[in-house]
């Protein structure tokens, strides 16, 4: 009996050990985690994927969210990105409203949403119309940028002490407002320092005091930070000293006010930028140049390095991206994809041809996607929200927590019709056991191309090349996905003609794997074999997830069926409801209804189990 009392006693302490361990997760403020290069978001103790939506400029007022609220709820998001004026909480030097940032937290929570908060301070695009009206009257104490004709232009200027003051004591008492409403709760996952920060009309301060400094040494930090040699600014940036003294300058003010922002809530802040876009159409883009063609100073393609080195409070840099080009898209994926910097787009065009950069994002280990302006107050018609967006937030929103933690992980792979054309592959390698996201030129050769085999009555030893078996005596597995329907035995596949198709898979065990898109058809195969040669798929399981018990808890995989015979033996496919097959059929245009995830043909999700044999 003594033995059964310290048998039960033991359980109790273990379970509430368990307990207390999972409150202190659930509790826990957000916060980023690195490890091997890739990065996630924990939200309650678990990676979690922002599937996100920002507000208008001007939604973020009490009177407007009854309008916001809904269209976010129709996009399927769970984070909301919402602004905060200066202007609006501090009317008066010292003295703070906070009606506006009280609705948002509380609206938030009513609808089950998170927020990332978007301080409007000192920049927004570039300018400093969101400032008070008592800086903006009183530009003796508050300096302004000054030209090379040393006119003041439309910024505050980053090597004013007093500006930078103001916006740290005001950043400072919002986040220590934030604190105390949402210290335990947790509604707000992310804050943005400053918006689109920058100098349009001046390539930096050209007032006496900067011209002075501009003229002496690029300070030693900085330099040792690039690895450049000392010198003058001038010297150390040949082409581009302008800019990169903007820069330092302006990053060590927003860290300032990063720092005194954390001090009173640590939890992830970043900065979103306004890229050096190739030269538009518009005059006043024609000047791919520093304070022309985009503000000067912000953390850009060029700048980043510099911004990383400056601005050690700033936890990450997101590009905004407006521009559709895939090879643009891609390379700035690949900029701001770093060690040292997790991939985070926290604002997109809302348009249809930019939702599968959702997915291209995903195969970078992006933590998170934000399309831009999802309300009802007049950027969509009501009932409408951007057709292609929602209907990935829907797909993937009961099972973000799985795709965060598996991407965390490195195991998630992406395939976008309009980067790699109607028909790709791509190779998941295996490492001791454990799947990894393959990623270099090793694993491109252990592709199959031409030399795959066309029967199976050749030995696996003299079948593809080298590589593919080596690949193969590993364990690798290719995924194939083939885009557009019908796919019609024998032919090559059609492609959609709204170029829309996307699908990820991403490894779960050695063998097995989780399949979902749209507008596609996954295979598998052997290295240096066809598919359906020497393996099979021992079950194909059509199913949904639901969330954990808890929050933070693993979501929940519920069967529907069991897929085989026509719907695995000529791949799983993913419909795309949206995408005509006959050639030439006009894409729908942005704001198209979505319709519900019910009303889409094919699974929502597949779980794959392979074997060989």
């Amino acid at each position: 009996m003594p033995l059964l009392h310290s048998v039960v006693r033991l359980a109790a302490v273990l379970s509430f050990g368990a307990s207390c361990v999972l409150a202190s997760a659930q509790n826990s403020a957000p916060k980023l985690v690195t490890e091997n290069g890739r990065h996630a978001l924990l939200v309650d103790g678990s990676p979690y994927l922002v599937l996100g939506a920002q507000i208008g400029n001007s939604s973020a007022w009490p009177e407007m969210l009854p309008k916001v609220w809904p269209a976010l709820e129709a996009m399927h998001v769970n984070t909301g990105e919402a602004p905060v004026y200066w202007e609006q909480i501090e009317p008066q030097p010292g003295h703070f409203d906070w009606t506006n940032v009280d609705a948002l937290i509380d609206g938030a929570r009513e609808h089950h949403l998170h927020l990332v908060l978007l301080w409007f301070g000192t920049w927004k695009n570039g300018n400093d119309h969101y400032v008070p009206q008592w800086v903006k009257r009183d530009p003796v104490h508050f300096p302004r940028m000054m030209n090379l004709a040393g006119m003041p232009i439309d910024d505050l200027s980053a090597n004013a002490p007093a500006n930078m003051e103001a916006d740290r004591k005001a950043f400072a008492a919002l986040m220590h407002h934030v604190a105390e409403k949402d210290g335990a709760e947790h509604t707000v996952l992310m804050i943005q320092v400053e918006n689109e920060s920058g100098g349009i009309g001046a390539a930096r301060d050209f007032s006496p005091s900067s011209n002075r400094e501009f003229a002496g040494q690029v300070p030693t930090e900085l330099v040792k930070a690039l690895g450049k040699k000392a010198g003058t600014w001038s010297e150390v940036f040949p082409g581009n000293a302008d800019e990169a003294f903007q820069a330092w300058h302006q990053a060590r003010y927003v860290n300032a006010v990063a720092e005194a922002g954390k001090r009173e809530l640590n939890i992830p802040f970043y900065c979103n930028v306004w890229l050096a876009y190739p030269p538009g159409e518009l005059p006043e883009r024609h000047i791919p140049t520093a304070g022309i063609g985009y503000p000067s100073g912000g953390p850009n393609q060029g700048m980043l390095s510099l911004w990383k080195a400056a601005a050690p409070s700033i936890d990450m840099i997101g590009p905004d991206i407006y521009a559709n080009n895939v090879d643009f898209v891609f390379d700035i994926f690949n900029t701001y994809s770093r060690p040292d910097n997790p991939l985070w787009i926290p604002e997109i065009g809302q348009g249809n041809n930019y939702a599968p950069f959702f997915f291209a994002a995903l195969g970078q280990g992006a933590i998170g996607f934000s399309p831009f302006g999802v309300d009802w107050t007049g950027f969509l018609q009501n009932g409408s929200v951007p057709r292609a967006h929602a209907e990935n937030f829907a797909l993937l929103g009961p099972m973000q927590r799985t795709i965060a933690k598996l991407n965390y992980e490195g195991k998630v792979m992406t395939f976008i019709e309009g980067a790699g054309g109607v028909d790709q592959e791509k190779l998941f390698a295996a490492d001791e056991g454990a799947s990894k996201r393959a990623t270099s030129s090793n694993a491109e050769s252990a592709l199959i191309g031409q030399v795959r085999l066309a029967n199976a009555m050749v030995p696996p030893e003299q079948t593809g090349t080298a590589a593919t078996r080596a690949a193969d005596a590993a364990g690798a597995w290719v995924t194939e996905v083939r885009f557009g329907f019908p796919q019609k035995d024998g032919e090559a596949a059609p492609g959609n003609s709204n170029k829309e198709g996307r699908v990820m898979v991403a490894q779960m065990g050695q063998d097995e794997f989780l399949l979902t898109g749209i507008g596609g058809a996954v295979f598998f195969h052997r290295p240096g074999l066809l598919t359906g040669i020497r393996m099979q798929i021992l079950t194909a399981e059509e199913g949904y997830y639901t969330p954990g018990a808890t929050a933070g808890a693993a979501e929940v995989w519920h069967m529907t069926r069991i897929l085989n015979g026509d719907e695995t033996d000529r791949g799983i496919r993913f419909p795309d409801p949206s995408a005509r097959t006959n050639a030439g059929g006009e894409q729908a245009a942005s704001g198209d209804p979505a319709p519900p995830a019910s009303a889409r043909r094919g699974p929502m999700a597949v779980r794959i189990v392979l074997g060989r044999f």
